[in-house]
């Protein structure tokens, strides 16, 4: 960080040789001028942004360097972390400023389409940015809204997805990675600074953190050489196409050494570590941004409208929507079950039906592996968006029990290099939670991150040419929110075809249960990292003690993860209804969304915008 005042000149000088390059160029007319203007600095703020982070180049590019200009600049390795300074925060503030001073000479009226959808990713970034290193909090955001350390295993168990999810495309990728694993060591080290810092500036860990991160490097150390990492990249080495025999198992074993040397010694010494900072706050009362004050909700605050791209949020009003939403959906799933209840004795036939596609029993449409689910979801998905122009070739992939067993994630998706059409895609599956878990709907799973959701608006947005920018930096709260209401439309469809009683009941409660519960999960965090409700607050209203704490250790060490999933999910549902009634039979859904994707995924107050523009147009 305390190079930034150098990074800050060298941008500037960027913009003042491309403006010069722009003035030479005068001749040419205005709009082109402005285009310029907006790819120059989309450009160099991916790069910014981006930086020398080699997973994240690994991720959206195959040629980084021939295709957005990217230059090593120092040798990769893992997160570290460093103490930040006031200086650091003017450095930084002064970066922003820099581009937002740019920003603001771009006249946006004469952009193209493409033009203004990177003027608005942008406007969406800088300006959230700009708010952050200018507040004279920044310093403690910068401290308290880090996740080195927490109960799920923080950037240690960051890095064994990132070994899992390394592509190997050329010898130079493996490199990288081993480059990556030989700074491990002094990485999970460094954690134990922000442990030591965070004491310092009184706002100690809790006992709850420290012995979740505790647990979870024990559980590591104790594999030795029988955790996965091991047998995985022996494994992701052996399948390459580009190396003998000989160099393979030279690779295999620099990795091997690695694992032992780097990443397992310092998970060890990180465990033994944390025995020094814990004792400062034993209970879990109240979240870590509730015992902060005003610094925690301005924090809470900035977290809301970076993952909304809502400025100047009124948090009131918008938990005030969102509960509106909750009591509607949660009125609607108590409804089904008293329709499903009163069928035990007047049609048991389908009551037992019902709870047996409610327990897993039986599969939904007789659809029963991922692979039948996506075919099925591929001619689905042409009722609610437009077909693809190429059709991508999707695999699944297993995430290794190790993980799966600490985490409640059932699946992901990671987007493929922006640079390469062709590239296949990949949803890992967490085969440990799914069978733990048979009541989970596998086929809705795959609609939210496959078809139609994130991997279809992922490549939707390749195919139609959308710009690093849009596509790497986009609010989630649009995306998150665009995956359920996929899944809701889905479940909608099936019922309304399906003459089976049971299996429409059971499309409209799990319909009603995915909407009503991660609206609740919303509130919740709301309440809990903003509102200030706390575990006292929780067992007044009858919870138990137990479900009280877990509640609040839950939401405080990430707070507003749920705000994507849950006001996004809101705004999504709120703006089809609204363009269905405006519009009434002149509504149709695939031109609704496809208008409502054009822009790849945005905020969700430029979707509001698309939804008003989508309505005029089409009265």
């Amino acid at each position: 960080m305390r190079t930034k005042k150098s990074i800050a000149f060298l941008i500037l000088i960027i913009i003042v040789m491309s403006c010069c390059a722009i003035t030479v160029a005068a001749c040419n007319p205005i709009g082109s001028i402005n285009e310029t203007r907006v790819n120059l600095l989309a450009d160099s703020f991916s790069m910014l942004l981006l930086g020398n982070d080699a997973f994240a180049w690994n991720v959206f590019s195959i040629t980084p360097e021939d295709s957005y200009g990217y230059i090593k600049s120092e040798a990769y390795s893992w997160y570290t972390y460093t103490k930040a300074s006031k200086s650091d925060m003017q450095d930084l503030r002064e970066v922003f400023n820099i581009f937002s001073d740019e920003l603001e000479n771009i006249n946006s009226s004469k952009l193209s389409k493409k033009g203004y959808a990177k003027y608005r990713a942008l406007d969406y970034v800088i300006s959230s940015y700009v708010k952050y290193y200018s507040s004279r909090y920044a310093l403690d955001f910068t401290l308290i809204g880090s996740s080195y350390i927490n109960a799920q295993g923080g950037y240690v168990a960051d890095f064994a997805t990132t070994v899992d999810s390394y592509a190997f495309r050329n010898e130079d990728d493996i490199k990288n990675l081993l480059e990556i694993t030989d700074s491990t060591r002094e990485a999970f080290l460094s954690y134990l600074n922000y442990a030591s810092d965070r004491i310092e500036a009184n706002y100690p860990l809790y006992d709850y953190s420290l012995t979740g991160m505790k647990r979870y490097l024990d559980s590591v150390s104790a594999q030795g050489e029988n955790y996965y990492l091991y047998s995985l990249i022996a494994k992701k080495i052996n399948a390459v196409g580009f190396l003998g025999a000989e160099a393979k198992q030279d690779y295999i074993q620099r990795f091997r050494s690695s694992f032992t040397n780097n990443f397992m010694t310092g998970v060890r010494m990180l465990s033994e570590g944390l025995d020094d900072y814990t004792g400062y706050v034993v209970s879990t009362n109240e979240s870590y941004l509730n015992a902060y004050g005003e610094i925690g909700r301005l924090y809470y605050k900035w977290q809301f409208e970076n993952k909304t791209g809502i400025k100047n949020a009124d948090l009131e009003l918008i938990f005030t929507e969102i509960n509106t939403m909750y009591k509607d959906y949660a009125d609607r799933l108590e409804s089904t079950m008293d329709t499903v209840n009163a069928l035990e004795n007047g049609s048991p036939s389908v009551y037992t039906d019902f709870h047996a596609y409610l327990n897993g029993e039986k599969a939904l449409l007789n659809l029963t592996t991922p692979e039948q689910m996506l075919d099925y979801l591929k001619v689905a998905a042409t009722d609610i968006v437009p077909e693809l122009n190429t059709e991508p070739q999707i695999y699944f992939r297993q995430m290794d029990d190790t993980v799966g067993m600490v985490t409640n994630t059932l699946a992901y998706y990671l987007r493929s290099p922006l640079d390469d059409l062709d590239s296949p895609e990949y949803i890992t599956l967490n085969s440990y939670y799914i069978s733990q878990h048979p009541e989970e709907l596998l086929l809705a799973t795959i609609a939210h991150e496959g078809y139609p959701g994130h991997l279809y608006a992922y490549v939707y947005a390749k195919e139609n040419g959308e710009s690093l920018m849009t596509t790497a930096f986009s609010p989630t709260a649009f995306a998150e929110g665009w995956a359920v209401y996929v899944e809701t439309v889905l479940l909608s469809n099936i019922a309304a075809a399906s003459s089976d009683q049971a299996v429409k009941l059971y499309c409209e409660y799990y319909l009603q249960d995915i909407v009503a519960s991660f609206l609740l999960h919303a509130m919740m965090d709301m309440q809990i990292n903003y509102f200030g409700i706390g575990v006292d607050d929780l067992t007044s209203q009858d919870m138990p003690l137990e479900q009280a704490r877990s509640i609040v250790e839950q939401l405080m060490e990430s707070p507003a993860q749920y705000i994507p999933y849950g006001y996004g999910t809101c705004v999504m549902l709120r703006l089809h209804e609204e363009a269905k009634y405006a519009l009434g039979s002149n509504y149709n859904e695939v031109e609704f969304n496809k208008h409502l994707l054009s822009e790849s995924t945005t905020t969700l107050t430029r979707a509001e915008e698309l939804t008003d523009e989508y309505i005029v147009s089409n009265r």
